[in-house]
């Protein structure tokens, strides 16, 4: 009766140990998009400070931001990163990114 318990319990640990592994993986490949999106991000930004205003807003256009004001809310901010754009920063894929 001993052997049949310790074996259910150690399938059961096994189970649940790969259940972890395979979350910490997702974990991983959360914190390297995350990551990924956060350089590209500042890339943008520090290519956009040097742009003029017909430029930026080009730029605005193309990643197709729009703002949202209400009186009584905070300001909205949507937009997307194109996944052609996005693919070519370390695989970094991003849609519907909102602000």
């Amino acid at each position: 009766m001993k052997k049949a318990e310790v074996a259910v319990r150690r399938a059961s640990l096994e189970r649940e140990i790969a259940r972890l592994d395979a979350e910490q993986q997702l974990l991983r490949q959360v914190e390297l998009e995350t990551t990924s999106l956060v350089e590209y991000c500042q890339s943008v930004w520090n290519t956009l400070r040097q742009f003029s205003a017909e430029e930026k807003r080009l730029a605005l256009e193309a990643l197709n931001i729009s703002v949202v004001w209400h009186p009584d809310k905070p300001l909205e901010i949507r937009g997307s990163i194109p996944v052609d754009i996005a693919s070519n920063t370390s695989g970094c894929i991003a849609s519907g990114l909102r602000v």
